[in-house]
């Protein structure tokens, strides 16, 4: 019963939810218009070299896209840097970040 009413038990969960609905968002934002073009627009032969485009990435580990989005996003990562000289600032390790490499996962 103490995970139904906890408070913390409560607030992972949704933060959690919250993470999946932005990153679904974000995903059809992103497929949609891709798969419209590669159906409708893209002749056969592009039709093939996008299907393969899009799948390449799924077959790279998890665990390397990862990490890799780790070292782009931290402080001392390639974000900070294009972004650092017009006073920006990298997502960290926050919630944007999550949801980044969520996203392209």
């Amino acid at each position: 019963m103490t995970v139904l009413t906890g408070l913390l038990y409560q607030t992972v969960t949704l933060r959690t939810l919250g993470i999946a609905v932005v990153v679904t968002i974000v995903d059809v934002l992103v497929a949609l218009p891709i798969a419209f073009y590669m159906a409708k627009v893209a002749s056969t032969r592009w039709q093939r070299v996008l299907v393969i485009a899009v799948l390449m990435p799924l077959w790279a580990s998890y665990l390397v896209k990862a990490y890799a989005w780790r070292s782009v996003l931290s402080s001392d990562g390639i974000v900070d840097w294009l972004v650092a000289p017009f006073g920006g600032q990298t997502p960290g390790y926050g919630l944007p970040a999550t949801v980044i490499t969520l996203a392209y996962l």
